[in-house]
């Protein structure tokens, strides 16, 4: 065969210079890592010796296009959060490790409680938001559960007033709760994450009227879905939302949602059905705040006397329930927390 002009039987070696880069770009990314971690000291509190804490807040200053060139002490000295990008490097490293998600939320929790508000609010929460509610789309499991743990701390460290930040959620979880695969379990944390968003980010009272209208319709409906405890575990998630939220709106309004809604009705049956400890538990506290609300009338929050006495008999049963369908230890923390609503319905 004709060798063409000037080929080589191998491939030519790459320049000295060539190899050298690579290590000297190697080197350098190094060496800007580590002045990020250096420069991230400054977003944590001094005693913090939490690795996945660390980690954060390092991914956030390197993710930050305003922390300086390498070497100015000036600007390295006070990054900002940068909490969408540094929650996306986080989430990466943690795929496939829901123990590294959970770490997260405490990492997290640590990294935002010393700045304020508005430090928490130029970081892009709403961005981070939808970033995380998508991301518990798309893995599901207990991964999705430790992502919509992550985004409840993100709520509340982004604060009031941030209609952006409780668009974000409401969009992610109203998806979450519409789709027939999700798992009650998952259901369950969107309700609550819901809620919490509203209750925290939320500044229009239209926005926390028509999500008190969706929790109420879930509480309503929850156990009606679901085989066996499966609805339980999304109501008794619907019940605690519920009352998170009824202490913002209108007693009047949660009066007549409870009466002539089914709200109360949907308590009773609850606390009736004694499958979920928990379920009875949020039943029983629900039940404990409308008699507050109603100013010690029950009956008008239950909308008749036959509903009030009903859960009051359901009350005075658990308070002192003995059954063996639970750990001893729950027993005692269910009698405990029934005993102290029992205090309040007879005051």
């Amino acid at each position: 065969a004709t060798r063409a002009p000037g080929a080589t039987h191998a491939p030519r070696r790459p320049p000295r210079r060539a190899i050298m880069g690579k290590k000297g770009r190697a080197a350098r990314a190094r060496e800007r890592s580590s002045a990020a971690q250096a420069a991230a000291a400054h977003l944590l509190p001094d005693d913090t010796d939490d690795e996945s804490c660390r980690s954060l807040a390092s991914a956030s200053v390197a993710a930050s296009e305003d922390w300086g060139p390498l070497g100015d002490a000036d600007a390295a000295a006070a990054p900002r959060l940068q909490l969408s990008e540094a929650l996306g490097v986080a989430l990466s490293r943690a795929s496939g490790r829901p123990q590294r998600l959970s770490a997260l939320a405490s990492a997290l929790a640590a990294l935002t409680s010393p700045l304020a508000p508005e430090e928490v609010a130029e970081a892009g929460p709403a961005e981070a938001l939808a970033g995380l509610c998508a991301a518990a789309r798309r893995r599901g499991g207990d991964e999705a559960r430790a992502l919509l743990r992550v985004a409840a701390v993100v709520c509340v460290a982004t604060g009031g007033d941030r209609e952006d930040a409780f668009e974000a959620v409401q969009a992610g979880m109203k998806e979450l709760l519409r789709s027939p695969t999700s798992p009650p379990a998952l259901r369950a944390l969107a309700v609550s994450l819901l809620a919490v968003a509203c209750f925290v980010c939320a500044s229009e009272g239209s926005a926390t009227e028509a999500t008190y209208a969706l929790v109420s319709s879930l509480l309503v409906h929850a156990p009606e879905g679901g085989e066996g405890g499966d609805g339980v575990v999304v109501a008794a998630a619907a019940a605690e939302a519920w009352a998170l939220l009824s202490t913002v709106m209108d007693v009047d309004v949660v009066l007549e949602v409870s009466s002539g809604g089914g709200v109360f009705d949907a308590l009773v049956q609850l606390l009736e059905r004694r499958v979920d400890a928990d379920a009875c538990v949020a039943a029983g506290e629900c039940v404990a705040l409308l008699h507050e609300f109603a100013g010690g009338d029950l009956e008008a929050a239950a909308g008749g006397t036959e509903a009030a006495e009903a859960a009051r008999g359901l009350v005075d049963e658990l308070a002192s329930d003995s059954t063996r369908r639970m750990t001893k230890r729950r027993r005692r923390e269910q009698r405990a927390a029934f005993r102290g609503i029992q205090s309040s319905l007879s005051s």
